[in-house]
């Protein structure tokens, strides 16, 4: 049986609903470095990425990906994101790292909230 305290550590304390994405992402960090990256999770606050290299909390970067609103519903998201976590993962084979959408537009983030509802 689980204490009410351990229960407390183990619930998922991301403010978002999570759902799967496969579009690649483009990532621009502050210091000018260009990547892409594969994603395994979106929501409308965020996206978890596999990177290659450790981002350190806080780190600054663009982000771009295509998102599909529906069947001939292709956008062009550019949002700023802000690294929470980067941590080495084998099972993911790279760094499992977390950003949170920042200075979002409201364009971006009916678009967000549209492909989450989907």
């Amino acid at each position: 049986m689980i204490n009410s305290s351990l229960a407390a550590t183990l619930v998922d304390k991301r403010a978002s609903r999570r759902k799967p994405f496969f579009r690649a992402v483009r990532i621009v960090l502050s210091s000018g470095a260009s990547l892409s990256a594969p994603p395994f999770d979106i929501s409308d606050g965020g996206i978890g990425l596999i990177l290659d290299m450790e981002l350190k909390r806080g780190a600054n970067a663009k982000l771009t990906f295509p998102l599909q609103l529906g069947p001939e519903n292709l956008v062009s998201i550019e949002v700023n994101g802000v690294c929470t976590r980067s941590h080495l993962s084998g099972k993911a084979g790279g760094f499992k790292t977390g950003f949170e959408f920042v200075n979002v537009s409201s364009r971006v983030s009916e678009a967000l909230k549209e492909f989450m509802a989907l």
